[in-house]
């Protein structure tokens, strides 16, 4: 298993129950599921410029309202549902879970997926739920996670 990316901001990706896709950024503190980190190599291994590299395939519903959100809506428009980490930018009231920021309007199916991206999924799979329907996801309650280390 490869260490957690301590302060690096990366992504990682996983499919939901009915084969929908969604990337998830860390903020350099979200939790990863070990299924993920016995996979990829973090400091080495950039998901994103595959990410980037699908082609534009949906309109998109961005759910928040931050200075730069150009990353959160090229993803959404390859079909991605998006989450980030939010907790990383507040003080308060701190969810502990990641959040939905951009929705997709045309989801693609993780079959639509070339074989890098697939490779990067592997069995992170949420088995009991659909993107489409979950705001927030609490990682932790559905995989055995490493986090940062506070």
């Amino acid at each position: 298993m490869h260490e957690y990316p301590e302060l690096i901001d990366c992504v990682w990706l996983a499919s939901d129950r009915v084969g929908q896709v969604a990337v998830f950024i860390t903020a350099g503190q979200g939790p990863i599921p070990r299924v993920v980190l016995d996979r990829i190599d973090f400091n080495s291994d950039d998901m994103e410029p595959s990410v980037f590299g699908l082609p534009p395939v949906a309109e998109v519903q961005l759910l928040v309202s931050v200075s730069r959100p150009d990353d959160f809506i090229a993803m959404a428009e390859r079909g991605i549902f998006v989450y980030d980490w939010t907790d990383a930018h507040r003080g308060s009231g701190l969810r502990r879970a990641y959040e939905m920021v951009a929705v997709p309007l045309n989801p693609i199916a993780v079959t639509a997926l070339p074989d890098e991206l697939l490779n990067f999924i592997g069995d992170s799979r949420f088995a009991e739920l659909e993107f489409s329907a979950s705001r927030t996801i609490d990682v932790d309650a559905h995989f055995a996670c490493e986090r940062e280390r506070s």
